[in-house]
């Protein structure tokens, strides 16, 4: 999971996606705080690249069919990252 900011939108969606494809990492999520969303991409074997799953927003919960025992809720995910230091 990568979490965005200003400085690092770039690297986080082209750069990491990448290097992830590369090492056969079979989901890749990105949690926008900006937007207050988390992005969810699944590694499609037969193409080798990602694409978009599902999009998380709101209170929503959080889930992933490759990951059983991932779930919780988006709002808790926006409240923890009002306690992260900010970096660029």
């Amino acid at each position: 999971m990568e979490i965005l900011s200003p400085g690092t939108l770039c690297r986080d969606k082209i750069g990491k996606m990448r290097t992830y494809v590369r090492c056969r990492i079979p989901e890749y999520w990105i949690v926008d705080p900006a937007g207050g969303s988390l992005e969810r991409y699944e590694l499609e074997e037969t193409e080798d690249r990602y694409s978009l799953a599902d999009i998380f927003v709101g209170d929503e919960k959080v889930r992933s069919p490759r990951i059983a025992c991932a779930s919780f809720r988006m709002g808790e995910v926006m409240r923890a990252l009002e306690e992260l230091p900010i970096r660029d």
